[in-house]
């Protein structure tokens, strides 16, 4: 009997990285559950890591890639040093590690509703799917479990004081592409500037801005006069994301894919209201759901939205924003996640016989 020694395969590690800083934590927080651990990735940047991890730079090129990862999956279980591989929304990798034969046992954490020929082969030859919701993997079936989505709920927290500040404040995080559908956000801020005259609000929309789209977002903004209203603002560090959640009242989120946005549950964490045209939130708000998931998108529809989140008490929303929170530390908290991966793999590997 020994601890457990594995691999987990991810594409960045680096915590200035404004999207995949996260990863950091991930590995940090499974290397804290095994015995070793050797994390791999196509480029490290600052990342402080717990001292049992390895770290493995992927070469470019797709085939040397497949070559260094089937290397050194054998070397480590020639070295007996290898119990399971994780692949972290990598299915090439996962499917790297079991063909043509299947190194150690697989597992693949993926979340998004894109279904891709390397997906559908990744799904069939890990021994366990995992991700944040049902609702986020597009390939339900027996493999498929639901872990949360590893929030880092000490990191993610609601501010000191309340309320946040005069102008209600509304946030939106990530990279600024048409299927964010930020331009919906923005048309409905004008309506709402209309309804509420003298309304004090402000919309941070921080992120990195992809062209052309940022730009014809920039031209909406301005041609609704809403220039003084309603800031593209340029990516944060991971570190200091949940300082602007902290000092926001609503996380508008404006897609319509089923597979639930991590940024929005950060935001939760911090307790910050929703506001959401994604249906796959509706079991995360629980009751909460009808006043913040609005699946008609119109400008109209989503300014009444605003308007009624905006008119809440600050109490009342003090007290959504907490019970937004608890439901995060208890379904999606990084810890919890971890917790529930590892004893899937132990639960595997006893199946299998490998400990």
């Amino acid at each position: 009997m020994h601890g457990l020694r594995g691999v987990i395969i991810t594409q960045v590690l680096d915590e200035a990285d404004p999207v995949l800083a996260f990863a950091v934590g991930w590995v940090n927080a499974l290397a804290a559950r095994v015995e070793h651990l050797d994390a791999v990735c196509l480029s490290r940047g600052e990342a402080a890591l717990a001292a049992n991890v390895r770290v493995t730079i992927l070469p470019p090129g797709r085939f040397a890639r497949y070559r260094r990862v089937r290397t050194l999956l054998r070397r480590l279980r020639h070295d007996a040093a290898l119990d399971f591989v994780l692949a972290h929304m990598c299915p090439s990798y996962a499917v790297a590690a079991t063909f043509p034969t299947k190194l150690a046992p697989t597992f693949l954490w993926y979340a998004h509703s894109s279904i891709t020929r390397m997906l559908r082969a990744a799904d069939r030859r890990s021994d366990r799917v995992f991700s944040c919701s049902e609702a986020s993997y597009p390939l339900p079936g027996p493999r498929l479990r639901v872990v949360g989505h590893g929030i880092d709920t000490g990191r993610f927290t609601p501010p000191d004081t309340s309320p946040r500040g005069e102008a209600f404040t509304i946030c939106s995080v990530g990279r600024i592409t048409p299927s964010k559908r930020l331009d919906r956000l923005v048309e409905a801020l004008a309506q709402y500037r209309e309804r509420e005259l003298g309304a004090a609000f402000l919309c941070r929309i921080i992120g990195p801005a992809i062209e052309p789209y940022s730009r014809t977002l920039q031209s909406l903004i301005d041609g609704s006069n809403l220039g003084d209203l309603v800031r593209i603002e340029p990516p944060v560090a991971h570190r200091d994301v949940a300082r602007a959640y902290r000092a926001a009242d609503l996380v508008a989120n404006m897609t319509t894919r089923h597979s639930l946005d991590k940024a929005t549950l950060e935001a939760m964490a911090c307790g910050c209201l929703v506001l959401t045209t994604n249906d796959a939130f509706r079991p995360v708000l629980g009751k909460h759901a009808e006043l913040m998931v609005k699946t008609d998108a119109s400008p109209e529809a989503l300014a009444g939205a605003i308007e009624r989140l905006a008119a809440l008490p600050a109490g009342e929303r003090a007290q959504i924003g907490a019970e937004l929170r608890q439901t995060i530390v208890r379904d999606h908290s990084l810890e919890r996640m971890m917790d529930r991966i590892v004893e899937d793999i132990r639960a595997t590997l006893d199946e299998k016989g490998r400990r």
